[in-house]
């Protein structure tokens, strides 16, 4: 009987994993098909959401291409992030969830990233409280 439970919990567990809505790695074949997903840009492509939720696909900014995500903090609260005080401080955390200020998330767009002033002003109109960030780097 427990294996039988065990085999049934695993076949549903098997099927959520195959049925669940992720960001494929790859995004560039389904540009055009998801009217969430933006891109190419400078640095590779993201999935916008209406809650403010951002999963970013950064292809071009590293030799090992880099999963992003970014919450809005005027949506989510994340308790355990950790507050970043200096933009270097994200280079070594992957995995685990930071807390950027406005002002530090601009520092860290612009120094870092080497993303335009201009349009690190555009994306942190769209942060006005600041970002939640959690990356990891995939593949090789």
């Amino acid at each position: 009987m427990k294996r039988k439970v065990l085999g049934i919990a695993v076949f549903f567990l098997a099927v959520a994993m195959l049925v669940s809505p992720v960001m494929a790695i790859g995004p560039e074949k389904a540009l055009g098909k998801n009217p969430n997903l933006l891109g190419p840009s400078p640095w590779g492509f993201d999935l916008v959401l209406d809650n403010g939720v951002v999963h970013g696909w950064i292809v071009y900014v590293y030799p090992v291409p880099k999963l992003d995500w970014i919450l809005d903090a005027g949506n989510f609260k994340i308790k355990n992030a950790f507050v970043v005080t200096d933009p270097v401080q994200v280079l070594g955390m992957e995995n685990k969830w930071l807390f950027l200020s406005p002002d530090i998330y601009y520092d860290l767009l612009v120094t870092i990233y080497e993303v335009p002033p201009s349009f690190a002003e555009y994306l942190l109109s769209m942060h006005p409280e600041g970002v939640y960030n959690k990356w990891n780097f995939v593949g090789k």
